[in-house]
């Protein structure tokens, strides 16, 4: 490598002339030559730094006493061929680097648009002067430099609610370091749990140079991405960082928020909420560039005045405290559209219902943006691809193509990790009320229509952990829609007839609502044979609500018996289930003075005691029941096992049991581990 400079000569220490030199640094690492202007100094009698002036004018950054010119080594061209082609094996990753040509094609007044009504930017949205740069990406780009300036690894988490312009944040963050600093970047835009994050390639991609390596939305691979932290920090790579952007709650869902990030790097976390008055200032003038289209309901005001306006709309929306939607996307429609929301969403609704689902005959965007408005307008975070992709018998990898891409262009959905919602709650519940007012959409019939879907993934897939709350979904609408409510229970019940859980819950619904016939039905309705504690309880309850009190007391039995299976008799179900039998052993001692029932329900609860003497509902029985309750008989002499047996089988005589065939007769059920139970808990409390 050679360095030229201009004729020099020697200068004696006293004239004005001074002797310097241009000192030159080059990093391997970063392939980087660092040019810094030095004087000889008569006092320290040493070369010392002259003025920045003294490098050519351009030739350095403001602040800055130095100048970095790229260093390009002979075999850098073929070795660029091959980490490119490396790169692109890299699937979902976008390499990022500086953009020197110029080529980048700005976006139209229509797109900036979009994109100030929530449309999910992209790199070339974020490289135009037309989108602000968010104050924050100065404080980030710093702390990374700093880290790297002095050796260290860095981890970044942006973290905040959907629509507070996280991922603008990343990307302007990357843009800062690629186009000043000549980093590089890796960005993975979209990812699921089913996403590779292949280590080796990307240790073999970074080996030289400055690199920063960003996933947005990456809650599903937080762990997959903590793996290469601790793997970089175990091969020394110090000019390697990581710079990851989520969704609160999401983060702390997926338990990411408990990983040790902080071991293996220099971590912070920049939230995001609202937004500060320099960032309001910014937009507002960007908004202005596009006239009344930009600024909407600000127009008639002043850059300043509108700036206060965007900045007590946050506020507000901040005050709400509703964490999961953002602050700032919520300000910016509420200042720019006001009472006109409905207007702009109208005209959205209209495109959409122009433009065709491929692959799905006679359907609209608008049909399937109604399924993620209904979802979003209820605040359910369960619209998961799957289940569109079911809805519309997709392929899950389609539903992207065919569905989110051309909706995200109508700055209609956003995606976190695999669920889908609009871009704003606003904006889902403006939607639909004008769909159901104007468009005729049953939104009872779609969310009937989106259980369905989902109970047939869960049938396909089996029950995973983020599905379950779909099983459920009828608790949501209970206090607001009971019919819709009940519907979606008996759809879920009708979709999955062997779950004896749901059929308890649906029954408690039931019970809760007076509706015992109906309760009832579901028990007595049932065919094959049912191991299961909880449905035996329930039904018991059932029972003894219609007055069939001998009958309950049999079922309260055979939940504590031995004959369940399939799950160990734990501490909590016993007493329940031994709270239940003792009120309506009381009932029946109230009915008719039979001494067994007196002494049963004496003995249940002593059970319970010694099992659990905190059980909330046993210790309420204790305190306003028993003694008055047993002060006729002595206690010293009841063997509380042989008292239970005796109750129940005076109760099974009375009784008119019409059991199935699958149910055991009474007199065969054994109680080995609850009396075991009680045993070990009093022997346990006497020590």
């Amino acid at each position: 490598m050679i360095l030229q400079s201009g004729a020099a000569f020697q200068a004696r220490e006293d004239e004005i002339y001074y002797n310097s030199l241009q000192w030159g640094e080059l990093d391997f690492q970063s392939n980087m030559v660092t040019i810094k202007p030095k004087k000889w100094s008569e006092k320290r009698q040493e070369f010392c730094m002259d003025s920045p002036d003294r490098l050519l004018r351009g030739r350095h950054e403001e602040g800055q006493d130095y100048r970095q010119f790229p260093y390009v080594p002979e075999d850098s061209a073929g070795q660029s061929t091959k980490d490119e082609k490396l790169i692109k094996s890299l699937t979902g990753w976008q390499h990022i680097k500086q953009q020197s040509d110029g080529k980048t094609e700005p976006p139209s007044d229509d797109e900036i648009l979009k994109y100030f009504d929530g449309k999910e930017p992209d790199y070339k949205h974020i490289c135009s002067s037309r989108i602000p740069t968010r104050k924050i990406v100065t404080t980030i780009t710093k702390d990374f430099i700093r880290c790297n300036e002095e050796n260290g690894r860095k981890c970044g988490l942006i973290i905040g609610a959907g629509g507070e312009g996280k991922t603008t944040v990343l990307l302007q963050t990357v843009r800062e370091l690629t186009e000043k600093y000549r980093w590089h970047a890796l960005v993975l835009k979209y990812s699921s749990k089913h996403t590779e994050i292949p280590i080796d390639k990307i240790l073999e991609v970074t080996g030289k140079g400055n690199w920063i390596i960003c996933a947005d939305d990456c809650f599903p691979v937080a762990n997959k991405l903590f793996a290469l932290l601790k793997e970089l920090s175990k091969q020394g790579r110090r000019h390697v960082h990581l710079l990851l952007c989520a969704r609160k709650m999401d983060w702390k869902n997926s338990k990411a928020d408990q990983y040790s990030w902080n071991t293996y790097s220099s971590y912070s976390r920049y939230q995001l909420r609202g937004i500060e008055e320099e960032d309001a200032k910014e937009i507002v003038t960007a908004w202005a560039a596009l006239g009344k289209k930009g600024l909407g309901k600000l127009s008639d005001l002043s850059i300043p005045e509108a700036t206060r306006k965007l900045c007590l709309s946050a506020k507000d929306e901040m005050d709400k405290g509703d964490s999961d939607e953002g602050a700032l996307l919520g300000a910016m429609l509420t200042a720019r559209y006001g009472e006109e929301l409905d207007e702009h969403v109208r005209n959205m609704l209209l495109r959409l219902r122009e433009i065709k689902l491929q692959k799905s005959k006679g359907t609209t965007l608008l049909d399937v943006y109604a399924y993620i408005a209904a979802m979003h307008s209820e605040g359910l975070d369960l619209l998961y691809k799957e289940v569109i992709a079911q809805v519309y018998a997709l392929r899950t990898g389609d539903v992207r193509k065919y569905i989110l891409v051309p909706l995200g262009d109508e700055a209609a959905t956003a995606v976190n990790g695999e669920v889908v919602y609009t871009r704003h709650i606003f904006i889902a519940r403006a939607a639909r009320k004008i769909m159901e007012d104007e468009f005729d959409y049953d939104f009872n019939e779609i969310f009937i229509e989106l259980s369905k879907a989902a109970m047939d993934v869960i049938n396909e897939v089996g029950v995973k952990p983020e599905y379950v709350a779909w099983k459920y979904l009828g608790d949501h609408f209970i206090e607001k829609n009971n019919w819709l409510a009940f519907e979606l229970y008996r759809n879920v019940l009708e979709k999955s007839p062997k779950d004896p859980q749901m059929t308890v819950h649906l029954s408690g619904k039931y019970r809760e609502s007076g509706d015992y016939q109906k309760a009832l039905a579901l028990f007595e309705n049932e065919e094959e044979k049912i191991d299961h504690r909880s449905f035996f309880c329930e039904w018991a309850l059932v029972e003894a609500n219609v007055g069939q009190k001998t009958k309950s007391v049999c079922l309260s039995a055979l939940s504590l018996s031995d004959e369940i299976a399939t799950k160990t008799l734990d501490k909590e179900t016993a007493c329940k289930n031994l709270h239940a039998i003792a009120y309506t052993f009381r009932e029946l001692y109230s009915q008719d003075s039979n001494a067994d029932y007196q002494r049963a329900a004496l003995s249940a609860i002593r059970l319970g005691e010694m099992i659990d003497k905190e059980d909330a509902k046993i210790k309420q029985f204790i305190q306003n029941t028993l003694p008055k309750f047993a002060s006729q008989i002595v206690t010293e002499d009841i063997k509380y096992d042989e008292c239970l047996r005796k109750g129940i089988e005076t109760a099974a005589l009375n009784a008119e049991l019409n059991f199935k065939n699958w149910i055991p007769h009474m007199d065969t059920l054994r109680f080995e581990q609850l009396f075991a139970l009680a045993e070990w808990s009093y022997d346990k409390k006497r020590k």
